[in-house]
Formats: C-alpha cells, structure tokens, sequence
C-alpha cells in the first residue's frame, strides 16, 4: 500500500502536523503518530484518522488499523467531510464496529 501526506487536525497543536499515511479504505488513513504529538512511553502509536485529518482510534500496530479502517468501511461513506458524518453516523456504531479491536477510541470535535 503506498503512503501519501496527509495533514492532520491536532487543536493542540499550533502548526499543521504532517504525516505519511496509508489509506486502506476510502476516505480512512492510517499513520504513525508523528513525534510533535507521541505521548512518552505511549505504545499505542497507529493511528486512523478522517481525511479532514481527525483522529477515530489508535492502535498498537498498524495491520490492527488497517483491518480496522477496512471494518469502518461498513458504517458510512467515510469520503465525505466530517461534519455530515457527525450529523449522520451514530458514534456507537463506529464504536461497534472498533470493538473486535484493541485500540483507543478518540473524540474530537469539528471546528
């Protein structure tokens, strides 16, 4: 799978954070968290994130973020922007469809 740059969405953050991602389903990537972000011994460093650069989930190693985006893939057409995702796709279903993986569930809201 080849690897694009893709910039994220970090509030936190003052600069834009780019990153190196994958994208095993439309709309859905999968990157390492970059070093401006990485928490000190955190070893959930994959991440999934929206196109618009919103974070869904991390994840200890990048195929359980793969088969994870894959999985994601059922619950919305992740190409649209996150707002009509927001308004459209109940969180729990995105939660569901994470739960056969270990990962972190991330909540960020839309600016």
């Amino acid at each position: 799978m080849n690897a694009s740059t893709h910039e994220l969405h970090v509030p936190t953050y003052a600069r834009p954070v780019l990153v190196q991602a994958t994208e095993p389903h439309p709309g859905l990537h999968v990157y390492p968290t970059p070093d401006e972000i990485a928490d000190p011994g955190d070893t959930y460093v994959w991440r999934l994130g929206h196109h618009s650069g919103h974070v869904i989930a991390k994840f200890e190693q990048r195929t359980q973020a793969e088969d994870a985006a894959r999985a994601l893939g059922r619950v919305a057409d992740w190409t649209r922007p996150a707002a009509g995702i927001r308004s459209d796709v109940d969180p729990e279903d995105v939660f569901d469809a994470l739960g056969e993986f270990p990962c972190l569930f991330i909540t960020d809201q839309a600016s």
